[in-house]
């Protein structure tokens, strides 16, 4: 049921703070896609890369940028001859996905009390509350999936409600609390870039509490 979000959603757990190339989110998205997650302020524009991967030779080095008389980018090889190779702007463009942003985006559409809070080194966060059908459930979002890490944590985690959603970026192996009621869900099954907008599979997420609960 993965989405056509899948992708980035997937590369969320390799690094904090979640930095791209306009290179690899041109592999993964489309055009349209790129600028609803852009108009979403979900991706946003961060500083041009000072350093790129040398074309110029082979031997796998970076070189930095530096920019001429009329501010065009460019690198230098020095490895075999000296090498000027100009640079197109996009080549440095990066991008950063905000994921406080998205997790607001996350308790609007699905009925949160948003109240999002890190909860572990930019790992784990508190979304906040949800209550349906009269009972009560804790909301959070871990983006690394390593959730077998924070079993601990979470039979530990005081708080008079002991039913927890625990949102992943992708499918994840299950973990099994003794001291609370767990309900894992990818949020690449609740949401779909479409190309204007995006789209939250709200039904898909209440028939998971129903039958997980």
């Amino acid at each position: 049921m993965a989405s056509n979000i899948s992708p980035l959603l997937e590369r969320l757990k390799l690094q904090y703070p979640c930095s791209f190339s306009s290179q690899t989110l041109n592999r993964i998205l489309t055009e349209d896609e790129l600028s609803v997650l852009s108009k979403a302020n979900i991706l946003k524009q961060g500083q041009p890369k000072n350093e790129v991967l040398c074309q110029s030779c082979e031997d796998g080095h970076f070189a930095e940028v530096k920019y001429d008389n009329d501010d065009k980018p460019f690198i230098v090889c020095d490895r075999e001859g000296i090498t000027k190779t100009y640079l197109e702007p996009d080549e440095l463009k990066t991008w950063q996905f905000d994921i406080s942003r998205f997790l607001e985006l996350v308790a609007k559409e699905f009925g949160v009390k948003n109240d999002i809070k890190t909860l572990s080194a930019n790992d784990l966060w508190n979304i906040g509350a949800l209550q349906k059908d009269g009972r009560h459930f804790l909301v959070f979002y871990s983006r690394t999936d390593n959730l077998n890490s924070y079993k601990d944590f979470f039979d530990a985690f005081k708080s008079a409600v002991r039913a927890f959603i625990i949102f992943t970026n992708t499918r994840t192996s299950l973990v099994s609390l003794e001291k609370a009621e767990v309900i894992i869900i990818p949020i690449a099954d609740l949401v779909e870039l479409k190309k204007n907008s995006l789209a939250w599979n709200t039904e898909y997420f209440q028939e998971q509490i129903l039958v997980s609960f």
